[in-house]
């Protein structure tokens, strides 16, 4: 028995499957607000990890003011706001608004891009009341 299928009626299969995936990862999770998390995280610094390795860290000033720094990098200065469910984040310096939303996953905190799927998610490793290290540009002999 040969078995034939269109091609149109093949991709639409994947794309419902597609479209499945990030909604089974979101039953399982709650959204937390811009209010809530920056309650949460005013006046400690947070380090995040994506795909189980360090990725950044951040610290939340008063005023919704931030440092934040990539694993290893210097440290940009920052605020952050909301805008609805995301709070979204602009370094001094570096053009562009960076929006995330905030996930409560079985008492795991994931950060989600806009637009991106639940698997490039980072995940809250630390949450520290200690200041961030930001060495200085070009510091050495």
């Amino acid at each position: 028995m040969q078995l034939h299928i269109r091609a149109p009626r093949l991709a639409a299969l994947f794309a419902a499957c597609l479209a499945a995936f990030p909604l089974a990862a979101a039953e399982n999770e709650t959204t937390i607000s811009p209010h809530d998390f920056g309650a949460m995280a005013e006046g400690y610094t947070l380090y995040f990890d994506q795909r189980g390795r360090p990725y950044g860290v951040e610290q939340f000033l008063p005023g919704q003011r931030t440092i934040w720094a990539f694993e290893g990098d210097e440290c940009l200065e920052g605020e952050w706001f909301a805008i609805g469910d995301a709070i979204c984040f602009e370094y001094d310096g570096h053009p562009g608004t960076h929006c995330w939303t905030i996930h409560d996953r079985a008492g795991q905190l994931r950060i989600r891009a806009l637009g991106a799927m639940p698997e490039d998610d980072l995940t809250l490793s630390r949450r520290s009341e200690e200041p961030m290290f930001c060495p200085g540009p070009n510091v050495g002999a």
